[in-house]
């Protein structure tokens, strides 16, 4: 009997160490799960300043062969060169309206 009884507190004592190891892992991996929940916050963040700045490029080029086209056209003699750089200008105004479509950006 004292050798069961010995045999039963060897193992209460070793399920308590197992249940303290198993406490133990539980809150790291609770931490490391805030840690991987915050980081994908972030990373999504990032990625929605990404595209913001991705967004305000291309409405600045876009803003800039406006500008161009703009200035062409105020200034033009109906030279055959300046029709032709305005219609460039202007292809690629519509390269750039098509890739903030294709972005989903507009």
């Amino acid at each position: 009997l004292e050798e069961l009884m010995s045999t039963l507190e060897r193992t209460r004592q070793e399920l308590d160490a197992t249940k303290q190891r198993l406490s133990s892992t539980q809150q790291s991996l609770q931490e490391r799960d805030t840690h991987l929940t915050n980081m994908r916050q972030e990373r999504r963040k990032q990625l929605e300043e990404i595209l913001e700045m991705k967004q305000q490029a291309l409405l600045a080029a876009i803003s800039e062969k406006d500008a161009n086209i703009a200035l062409l056209e105020l200034s033009a003699s109906n030279k055959k060169k300046t029709q032709e750089e305005v219609l460039a200008l202007k292809r690629e105004r519509d390269k750039l309206m098509h890739q903030l479509k294709q972005h989903g950006l507009l």
